[in-house]
């Protein structure tokens, strides 16, 4: 009760916290919640959790809303959006303050917070889950009445909530009996159930759930004999697997071309293996050239690569289109489809026919040629301001930035010299001045005057280092020092195993656009895939530094290429492609909509240059 009677808004309350290693105590003052701070924070925390994680769970309600909205009346369509709506609840309880310290003093804001946060999941989320299984493809073990289901809902409401009357009773107890019921009734399913259409349901299950599975022990395994890294094992890495187990249950309810999944798994079965030998393969030619040359950049290595592939390539793919149609032969399925809406004819044994594209390649149009020209010009505009960029002085050390503000972070040692920085270290402020102000006095089209600031000098950095500001005395060198070969060695590796990733789907854009170039989709992906490379020029070494904002040009010739393209171009692009793929949409002949769609992001940045009050014109993404 004392602490509760101290816990009001305007009161300052001692605080206990761990900071590293050692306990501190901060006299912390209360505050209420605005309406635009709650606004606020809950966009914050919405769009951190977006790009963490949440792309996937967005995506797996999404996909169960369609479902629902496709088939209203089936009742695993109805479960899955069920199961999904309260992920969002709790999700939406977690964000900005999960447990906040004022929820222990008020009844009604702990139990909120605890049965709508973490709770939901064991009362409401895994029995919607294992209920489906229960019901899908088809009833059993009763659940087909009414009062199996209100048991099997009220067990785990009533152990949860005897976990706050009875000490010592386990939290969450009744999970793993109810996801063992889970797989005991998709197994009773795979065996009892005989007729065509359920069985085909089931096969993109049963495939789905063994990828799971075999994930799963991946994971477990690695774990325990340490063979990953361990991030490998982080919650989020699940989310990826539970989307493409919410992807084949959408297909089985909807029955969508449930009879091509042996096509499907064929063909996966084949690129994917094909895929990763090229993988492979280019690890092994970058690696070894790497070692041989003691780790110089092996500017060869893709030149052999190639020349390997031409050789390998069709052999290769002839042994694994043999060993896949060993493995899941494609065979005529004369099953017929339940749902005349949702049916399609089984596909033939003519899987050449099915997936051979034409080998004869279009001859360019006019439209081909002005986006061949448009990407090489930005690429190359990308070239030259880069090149000029990198006279400019700089620490030695290559720089990145994050979501939290454009202040450089110091990343990878690139010169063999002396310095008291370190990976990680935010550069706050430069000679005294605010790096905030460096970049809105260029935003403005002024110098900001920071003193010192050239090649041969030494200047005071301020430092955020692990939450302690530090003042670094930093000697400046130039860029050129590099030498050309480090800096398209930084360029092609700056980004480890997700570059490798980039480019084997930018040669995937560059394959579909030489197959198809005049189709507009392919143009679209090509401008973005060039778009994206002269972007990666801009990012190498410096994405955005202090010597560009000391000059209006590169200030906005980096602001554009490193940041502003991804608004002003790629969005654009984006949306133009959703709205021509894979049939032009009809609102794309009128006139006005394309100047709207690619003028209104350079609209919106002018009214922020010019201090027009607005909403950031990211709100547009």
């Amino acid at each position: 009760p004392a602490a509760r009677a101290a816990y009001q808004v305007g009161n300052t309350v001692p605080y206990t916290v761990q900071r590293g290693e050692e306990t501190l105590t901060l006299e912390t003052k209360l505050y209420h919640w605005t309406l635009k701070g709650i606004a606020n924070a809950f966009a914050q925390v919405f769009l951190n959790r977006i790009f963490q994680f949440s792309p996937f769970l967005f995506l797996e309600l999404a996909l169960a809303l369609f479902v629902f909205i496709k088939r209203p009346a089936n009742i695993a369509a109805q479960l899955l959006l069920l199961a999904f709506v309260t992920n969002l609840v709790s999700g939406i309880s977690w964000l900005a303050s999960p447990f906040a310290p004022g929820d222990v003093f008020d009844p009604v804001a702990r139990v909120a917070s605890y049965w709508l946060g973490a709770d939901i999941n064991p009362i409401l989320s895994v029995p919607l889950f294992v209920h489906l299984a229960l019901v899908f493809p088809k009833a059993k073990w009763g659940f087909d009445k009414w009062w199996p289901v209100v048991l099997f809902y009220a067990l785990p409401l009533t152990a949860h909530s005897l976990r706050y009357l009875v000490p010592g009773i386990p939290a969450d107890v009744l999970i793993p009996l109810y996801f063992l019921l889970m797989f005991a009734a998709y197994l009773h399913s795979l065996i009892t159930i005989k007729e065509p259409v359920l069985r085909a349901q089931m096969k993109w299950l049963a495939y789905a759930g063994a990828l799971w599975a075999a994930t799963s022990m991946v994971w477990v395994m690695s774990a325990i004999l340490h063979w990953l890294p361990p991030s490998i094992g982080d919650a989020t890495q699940w989310f990826p697997v539970d989307l493409l187990f919410v992807v084949c249950l959408s297909l089985a309810i909807l029955k969508y071309r449930l009879f091509d999944i042996d096509l499907i798994i064929n063909r996966t079965l084949v690129y994917g293996s094909l895929s990763i030998g090229i993988l492979a393969l280019y690890l092994a030619m970058v690696g070894g050239s790497s070692l041989l040359l003691k780790n110089q950049t092996p500017l060869f290595a893709l030149l052999v690569t190639f020349i390997v592939l031409g050789l390998v390539l069709k052999p290769f793919w002839r042994m694994l289109n043999q060993g896949a149609n060993r493995l899941v032969p494609l065979t005529v399925v004369n099953a017929p489809i339940a749902n005349s809406a949702a049916s399609d004819s089984p596909h033939s044994n003519n899987d050449d026919e099915r997936v051979k594209s034409s080998s004869q390649r279009q001859k360019f149009s006019r439209s081909t040629y002005f986006v061949i020209s448009f990407a090489l010009i930005l690429v190359l505009l990308s070239v030259a301001q880069k090149a000029y960029r990198l006279t400019f002085p700089f620490e030695g050390w290559s720089t990145t930035t994050d979501f939290e503000s454009d202040e450089p972070i110091i990343d990878k040692k690139l010169l063999d010299v002396p310095s008291d920085l370190q990976t990680g270290d935010r550069v706050i402020a430069v000679n005294g001045l605010p790096f905030s102000a460096i970049a809105d006095a260029a935003v403005k089209g002024q110098t900001p005057d920071i003193g010192n600031y050239a090649v041969g000098q030494t200047v005071d950095y301020t430092i955020l280092r692990s939450g302690e500001t530090l003042e670094v005395k930093v000697p400046l060198y130039s860029g050129t020092q590099l030498g050309l070969r480090k800096i398209i060695w930084e360029y092609f590796t700056s980004n480890g195993f997700y570059e490798i990733i980039g480019w084997l789907g930018f040669w995937l854009v560059l394959f579909l656009f030489w197959k198809r170039p005049n189709n507009l989709t392919a143009q679209l992906l090509f401008l973005k895939g060039m778009g994206i490379v002269a972007s990666a020029i801009s990012w190498t070494v410096t994405p955005f530094g202090i010597p560009d904002a000391l000059n209006p040009v590169t200030f906005y010739s980096a602001a554009f290429f490193t940041h502003l393209i991804h608004l002003l171009l790629f969005q654009p692009l984006a949306l133009h492609m959703i709205l021509s793929f894979p049939k032009p949409s009809p609102i794309l002949k009128k006139r006005w909509v394309l100047p709207i769609i690619y003028g209104a992001p350079w609209l919106l940045e002018l009214l922020e240059f010019l201090g027009v009050p607005f909403y950031h014109p990211f709100a547009l993404v």
